[in-house]
């Protein structure tokens, strides 16, 4: 947006006349005073001013840096002429002469001006004038300005004025909450959550919310369901209660009482089994092997559920297959799966007997994780309110967040449907095929060492971090490169000890050969995944989520590199 180049000055301090009232379209109160006799001693330009007059002369200030015009602070620009305005009506001056002052970024850059501007006297400028700056351009005002841009890098925007989030405000009020800390906005890198309205400290309490808002297996044999699910045999488990409350109650639409929390709920989810199988290919080996289980496993609880949602016909009208769909059912599974908090209540006896701790909790699930955080969440049974109270210092507007354990990127993907930057937990599982790969294929004792591995559990969570290969991973390769006649020591190398220089180095090579690899495929990935971003246009979230995923490995895997060059220099 363009500014007007003119900014209000003062007059002589010892001027009478409030230079709040002047009849100028510029004038503004001043809020700081430069006097401008130091103002061009500071500049160090050469100048030309106007003789001493009797009464004070109205400054303003023109400032042109470049070609373009705009307001800046006084003193970012350097003095270099100052020139009279002649009066527009053909009146005679009183004594009040008007002058302008042209600032620009140096010598070498001319200002341009309007021609009718005339060039004064060369004669310094009284001390006893003075220039004050438009309200908010001083110094103070830059370095707050400056404050306010980088915090506004992580500022959400709010958005509790948007209707769904109103509706959402007047259903938890009636059931006995109102939040004063926390405000629903949008926040860039990390989406919806919830933002401060004030200073948080370490210990306060973040939430609070009422047991009537929870939806919990208890809300569901309260429901219309609670009938059928008490008289089906086998009893169905507490998951499958609650995924059945969750689509019977999205169907239900403006007759469902949970109606404002629904609306809010996301209408698609991000986790591995709902992501294209083009997509799923991209992912690590290791994740994708779990990704194709995760799908596996919906589709069974989804086919051994049938015979029980036609249970429910008598409750609808439309077709009971319409309602209960597999995508229908995928959606209510992932809500569960990625929303709910833990809370351990009664065993219910018309479920089976499968751990009932899952309860979806309106307005808190809003609060989005950084594994950076400490909080204390439970359910306070004194206050009949599940409580989370954070264990470290908000400031205010920032984005509160909650930790959901300490997992790596992998597990966040699987369960919930994102990748945390910079997540000191993160690492690159290194998968059997290419834990053997550079292993020498005339090794006739290599089938017995795997087997080793496998019967005390170290051919799982092989994995490269931040600070290079895990225990686990070298032990691992350790106990592979042993030596035949050194063979006799393999317990030795799964409690630690060195056994050779030459086994030492050996395995820190096979290490660092296999981080190399990875570093090239991950690379190969990235690059595929950004020529589908430009063809498949309509998976881009999908390949951004598989994007970041990657750029996050590459990073490990680059400073795992890193560390083995320092182990093996150690070594030799």
């Amino acid at each position: 947006m363009t500014r007007s180049p003119l900014m209000r000055t003062a007059a002589n301090p010892g001027y009478s006349e409030d230079p709040s009232t002047y009849d100028n379209e510029n004038s503004q109160v001043p809020i700081r005073k430069t006097s401008c006799g130091k103002l061009l001693q500071e500049n160090q330009q050469p100048m030309q001013s106007f003789p001493a007059e009797s009464e004070p002369c109205q400054i303003k200030l023109l400032i042109r840096m470049s070609d373009a015009e705009t307001e800046l602070p006084l003193l970012e620009g350097v003095c270099i002429e100052i020139f009279r305005i002649p009066r527009q009506d053909g009146a005679p001056d009183t004594g009040k002469e008007r002058l302008r002052l042209a600032l620009g970024p140096d010598s070498q850059h001319p200002v341009q001006l309007p021609k009718n501007l005339q060039p004064l006297s060369s004669r310094h400028l009284p001390r006893n004038y003075n220039c004050s700056m438009q309200k908010g351009r001083g110094r103070t005002s830059r370095i707050r300005r400056r404050k306010l841009i980088r915090g506004s890098e992580s500022r959400g925007v709010n958005e509790s004025h948007k209707p769904e989030f109103i509706e959402l405000k007047k259903w938890l009020k009636d059931r006995n909450f109102e939040d004063t800390n926390l405000t629903p906005a949008q926040f860039p890198g990390t989406g919806r959550g919830l933002m401060t309205k004030k200073s948080l400290k370490a210990g306060q309490m973040i939430i609070s919310l009422p047991e009537s808002c929870l939806l919990t297996t208890d809300t569901v044999i309260r429901s219309s369901l609670g009938a059928y699910i008490t008289k089906w045999k086998p009893s169905p488990s507490p998951l499958l209660a609650l995924c059945t409350f969750l689509v019977s109650e999205k169907h239900a639409g403006h007759r469902s009482v949970w109606k404002p929390y629904l609306d809010i709920l996301p209408k698609s989810y991000t986790c591995p089994v709902y992501l294209k199988p083009e997509v799923v290919n991209l992912l690590p080996e290791p994740l994708k092997a779990k990704a194709r289980e995760q799908r596996d496993s919906v589709q069974d609880f989804f086919a051994s559920s049938r015979d029980f949602f036609s249970s429910l016909q008598p409750l609808f009208e439309e077709a009971i297959d319409r309602v209960f769909s597999y995508s229908a059912l995928l959606w209510a599974w992932c809500t569960i799966n990625t929303r709910a908090v833990y809370l351990k209540t009664r065993r219910q006896a018309c479920l089976s007997s499968e751990p009932d701790t899952c309860a979806l909790a309106p307005y808190l699930d809003l609060l989005n994780h950084s594994p950076n955080v400490q909080v204390k969440a439970a359910f306070n049974e004194e206050t009949g309110c599940y409580e989370i109270r954070t264990a470290s210092s908000c400031r205010k507007h920032a984005e509160v967040f909650i930790c959901y354990g300490p997992h790596d990127n992998h597990r966040l993907l699987l369960e919930y449907g994102f990748v945390s930057l910079c997540n000191p937990h993160a690492c690159v599982y290194v998968s059997r095929e290419i834990l053997v790969r550079y292993l020498p294929s005339t090794d006739k004792q290599m089938n017995k060492k795997i087997s080793i591995l496998k019967d005390h559990g170290f051919m799982a969570n092989l994995t490269f971090g931040w600070d290079g290969p895990s225990w686990r991973l070298l032990t691992a390769l350790k106990l592979l490169c042993l030596e035949a006649e050194k063979f006799t020591c393999w317990s030795k190398v799964l409690l630690g000890e060195v056994i050779s220089d030459t086994n030492e180095k050996t395995s820190l090579n096979i290490a660092q050969k296999i981080c190399y690899y990875l570093i090239e495929e991950t690379t190969a990935v990235l690059q595929k995944v950004s020529h589908m971003k430009d063809e498949k246009v309509s998976s881009i979230n999908q390949l951004t989520l598989v994007e970041t995923l990657r750029t996050e490995e590459l990073k490990i895997l680059k400073a795992s590199a890193e560390a083995l060059s320092s182990l093996q220099t150690t070594v030799t």
